[in-house]
């Protein structure tokens, strides 16, 4: 009898800490925005990673046979405020995004943005330039303010297409970001399917990157 009653609790004590699971910074985000880069399912691995400080980055194949949407994710150490700020500083983007010759405001109205950029294509690419409209935004998901940046080409320069969307979760009371990035770009020419699809993928964890490192020195 006395060999039963201690056995009890013992027993019972791995169903206690499953019961009981540590909350982490992840649980902050809204579960309609909790999910890997290309919005599936937040495995445990992955959500591992990207407490890590790692980049999850995903590709998903186009409906219409064209080049893939790319998406990654991560959390960064800064505000959303601190990243939207970053991303808004184009006077100074060739000083840290990758690849970037320059970037020029050519209207700026409110929430709205035209900005022209010029790249140094990696892989014997060659220059590309284009024209984006940019439209920032705050929205509330699920009770939460989330900044939202959505960019579309204005069809000006070398490029077919391209359109991406970044969006920038408070996490850890604002002293975190969960950082979402999604874009899909045709740089146009006679380069392969593969080809585009690999510049794509390969430029998004440098862009997260070099935005991370330039984040904590961004005006709050």
């Amino acid at each position: 009898m006395r060999i039963y009653l201690l056995a009890v609790p013992l027993l019972l004590l791995p169903l206690s800490g499953a019961a009981h699971a540590e909350r982490t910074a992840l649980d902050d985000v809204p579960a309609s925005l909790r999910k890997a880069p290309a919005g599936g399912a937040l495995g445990d691995k992955d959500a591992q990673k990207l407490l890590a400080r790692q980049i999850l980055v995903e590709q998903t194949d186009a409906t219409d046979g064209g080049v893939k949407t790319a998406s990654a994710a991560t959390i960064i150490d800064a505000a959303p405020s601190q990243i939207f700020h970053v991303l808004r500083d184009y006077d100074h983007f060739p000083e840290f995004m990758p690849y970037l010759k320059s970037a020029t405001v050519d209207e700026h109205k409110g929430k709205r943005w035209l900005v022209s950029y010029v790249i140094r294509g990696p892989m014997g690419i060659g220059d590309r330039d284009y024209q984006l409209e940019v439209f920032d935004e705050q929205e509330k998901v699920d009770g939460v303010d989330v900044l939202i940046s959505r960019q579309a080409y204005t069809h000006k320069g070398n490029i077919t297409d391209t359109h991406a969307t970044w969006t920038l979760v408070p996490i850890q009371g604002g002293a975190a970001t969960f950082v979402r990035y999604e874009t899909r770009t045709d740089i146009g020419g006679s380069f392969s399917m593969w080809m585009k699809n690999k510049t794509a993928a390969g430029a998004l964890p440098k862009v997260l990157e070099a935005v991370r490192k330039r984040a904590p020195s961004a005006a709050k």
